[in-house]
């Protein structure tokens, strides 16, 4: 079931933190900025993937550590307008939350920011959300939709 919530994401009370990254070691910008000054170690590790790894190798994987999801749907940023989220990738690494839940925890509950992959990644807020539908059934997803 998914729930919409106005907060911040990184506030949430319990559950995993997830997000979607690039491949490319880069964390500049929005949510991804918040989470490298929240998780500094997650920052490092996922910073470490970047560097010894291609895209190829990691897109459609998720980075778990501790409480946090770092999901590999995106290679690079390609600007403005543009769809940077793959899809695919995206719905790969929600079926590896669910594979990760199953196996730790089945009670668990996923936190995203609202909008996750529409924002700086450029995709159809539409696709992913069906994605989110289809991947999560069964499972508490909450998408946090930051107050202004």
């Amino acid at each position: 079931m998914i729930t919409i919530k106005e907060g911040d994401l990184f506030d949430a009370p319990r559950g995993l933190i997830c997000h979607q990254v690039n491949c490319k070691g880069n964390m500049g910008r929005g949510v991804a900025r918040t989470f490298r000054e929240k998780y500094p170690e997650a920052f490092k590790y996922y910073v470490y993937l970047c560097h010894n790894n291609c895209a190829n190798a990691l897109l459609g994987n998720c980075l778990f550590k501790d409480n946090t999801v770092c999901m590999f749907a995106q290679d690079d940023w390609h600007g403005h307008n543009v769809c940077n989220t793959d899809y695919a990738a995206f719905r790969l690494c929600c079926k590896q939350i669910v594979a990760y839940i199953r196996q730790n925890d089945p009670f668990t509950i996923i936190n995203m920011p609202y909008g996750i992959g529409a924002g700086l990644g450029g995709g159809d807020w539409l696709i992913i959300y069906d994605i989110l539908e289809e991947e999560f059934e069964g499972y508490d997803l909450i998408l946090w939709r930051l107050s202004k």
